[in-house]
């Protein structure tokens, strides 16, 4: 009896991890973030997506209020990208930090047992002479 050929998985035809054909419409760069305004081809949904570089691919973060979301983010992009050209920019160093003191005993006692000791043993020789 002959047998039969054995279907092919999901994972041989490339379908578990398939990504969806999407239209980007818009892309943000700042600092190492990247993110895209993507809609689906016939146009009915729109969808904010986000860079993972850990696994390479693109992540949909926000699916619901998507314009407004996006105004957000572009103008948060143009604010962080404004700060990072003035410190590039700006010719003058940095004021250096200060040192730090270290903060020393302002009572006389001292909690070391053995410091302790000495000192007692030291003021009976002077009493003593």
């Amino acid at each position: 009896m002959p047998r039969k050929p054995k279907k092919a998985t999901a994972q041989e035809q490339n379908l578990l991890f398939k990504e969806p054909a999407l239209d980007t419409i818009d892309e943000l760069i700042f600092g190492d973030t990247k993110m895209r305004l993507v809609s689906s081809p016939s146009g009915k949904s729109t969808y904010i997506q986000l860079w993972s570089g850990l696994s390479q691919c693109w992540t949909t973060t926000y699916r619901y209020e998507v314009e407004k979301n996006w105004s957000w983010w572009k103008s948060y992009a143009s604010v962080h990208n404004e700060r990072k050209l003035k410190r590039e920019n700006t010719d003058s160093d940095p004021k250096p930090k200060r040192k730090r003191r270290v903060a020393t005993k302002k009572s006389g006692v001292d909690t070391d047992p053995k410091r302790t000791q000495n000192r007692s043993r030291n003021r009976k020789s002077v009493v003593k002479n």
